[in-house]
Formats: structure tokens, sequence, C-alpha cells
């Protein structure tokens, strides 16, 4: 699989882990000029925006590093300057660890990192 693939798989994984603890997923791969944020749900008085990173090895969270955090920061914004919420906002990140063999990916592991950012309105 490439990594667009893989991606998309991550983001399912992230996406059914997230409404098996209770979030409603709102919108998935919101884009604007900053960037993308791969999910946006909510969580009872809290508006989540995800960054769902997945990966073989290593640790999918050391991909975002500082110049990602502020596109992810910046696309956050304007989400809610054109979707104006009185919810609290948090930024988490979503690591989908899996293994692939022979095409197929199984998902290993799930690690939610809530307020990844310290960001927080």
């Amino acid at each position: 699989m490439n990594s667009k693939e893989k991606g998309r798989f991550g983001e399912r994984a992230a996406a059914q882990y997230l409404t098996e603890h209770g979030y409603s997923i709102r919108e998935r791969n919101f884009r604007s000029r900053h960037g993308e944020i791969d999910l946006v749900a909510d969580d009872g008085e809290t508006l989540v925006f995800v960054e769902v990173k997945a990966r073989a090895g290593a640790r999918p969270a050391e991909a975002v590093n500082f110049t990602k955090q502020q596109r992810f920061i910046f696309t956050a914004r304007y989400y809610l300057a054109k979707t104006p919420t009185k919810l609290k906002t948090r930024l988490d990140i979503i690591e989908v660890f899996f293994t692939e063999e022979a095409g197929e990916m199984r998902v290993l592991k799930i690690n939610h990192i809530e307020n990844a950012f310290g960001a927080r309105r």
C-alpha cells in the first residue's frame, strides 16, 4: 500500500476509535489554504481537532514537527472562524500503530494524545 492508502487506513481506525469512545465525528479531512485537519469531533462540551499519524514503526507523533503544529493550529482557527462555537476546543494527536503483511493492514495499537500541542481556547 502507498502512503496515501496507509493514511486513509489510519484515519478510518482513528474515527472508529473515537466513535467507540463516545465522540461524534463532525468532519473528516477539513482543508483550508493553511493545511488539513484529519478529523473534527465532538467530545461532550469540547470540539476536538485531531491529527492522525499512522506508522508501522517508531512513534508516529514524532512526525508532527513545529511547522506542522503551526499549520494545524492555523487551520483549526480558520475552521472556528467559519464555524463559530461556544464549545471549548482541544487539539489532539491519535497515533495508529499497525502491521502490514501481504498487503493486509492490521491495527496493533492506538494511542490518543489529548491536548497534544497545549493550545486551548
